[in-house]
């Protein structure tokens, strides 16, 4: 790896790569061989390098999917002033020491940023819906006293679930966690209601006003970004999916890899 990498940095360093171009690929097989597909890595020791020498050699696909990850299970660690977190082996490298050009590193901590905001956002949306006057629970079974026991049962258990997963009340960037923690805590959240007991009284699960049935259809409908070029033509980004290397080349390096 750190061959490639010192490679790729002498390359971009002195504009070599059309001179180079013929070995390239060598280079990029050799590396990919060298990596086994280990999630959330993968399986490099040090991926931000994978993705530098990637972006060098213009691996499009790799590139992207590699920054996808970084979306998906990095944290804001490398923005640290030593590189370092401790909860993904995504960061152990010095990112201030690395060529990576920072809008790259900017737009995954934006893309990053917002896909976080906004599943917080479904919980706090919920948990302010239930807050109100209005009844939620709609059980034609109930009695409306009843109904508003109801929804204040499945209202504790929002918070509550919540509260585990570190999001109530509402986080603030930068936010010390992945979206991939936090999809896991929010898909192990319990939320009960009088309405779905099968004993009176008592407080069922199954799935409780299909509160999670409307949280897991947010999740799996990840958010989109609208971004517009330099004409004003707009396209639909999608975070999860990583990065377009065309993106982030100069303009008179165009994509050889798909």
């Amino acid at each position: 790896m750190i061959w490639n990498f010192w490679y790729a940095t002498s390359v971009d360093y002195y504009q070599l790569h059309e001179a180079i171009d013929f070995f390239s690929d060598h280079w990029l097989s050799t590396l990919a061989r060298a990596c086994t597909n280990k999630a959330a890595g993968y399986g490099c020791q040090y991926p931000l390098q994978k993705l530098w020498i990637n972006w060098v050699f213009q691996d499009a696909r790799t590139f992207k999917r590699m920054s996808g990850s970084f979306v998906q299970a990095g944290t804001d660690g490398f923005d640290s002033s030593d590189g370092s977190d401790t909860s993904t082996e995504i960061m152990k490298e010095k990112v201030d020491q690395l060529p990576i050009p920072s809008s790259i590193l900017d737009t995954i901590k934006l893309y990053r940023n917002h896909i976080i905001s906004d599943t917080i956002e479904v919980i706090h949306e919920l948990i302010t819906k239930y807050s109100e006057t209005e009844t939620c629970c709609t059980a034609s079974t109930m009695v409306k006293s009843s109904r508003r026991s109801c929804d204040a049962i499945a209202l504790g258990y929002l918070i509550k679930g919540a509260q585990s997963a570190k999001i109530w009340s509402m986080p603030t960037q930068p936010y010390d966690f992945s979206y991939e923690v936090l999809t896991y805590a929010i898909r192990s959240l319990k939320v009960k209601s009088l309405c779905c007991s099968d004993k009176i009284g008592s407080p069922g699960t199954h799935d409780a006003h299909a509160i999670m049935s409307h949280i897991m259809l947010r999740i799996k409908n990840a958010p989109c970004i609208t971004k517009y070029d330099e004409s004003q033509d707009s396209r639909t980004i999608w975070p999860l999916d990583g990065l377009e290397i065309n993106d982030f080349l100069p303009k008179d390096r165009n994509k050889k890899r798909g």
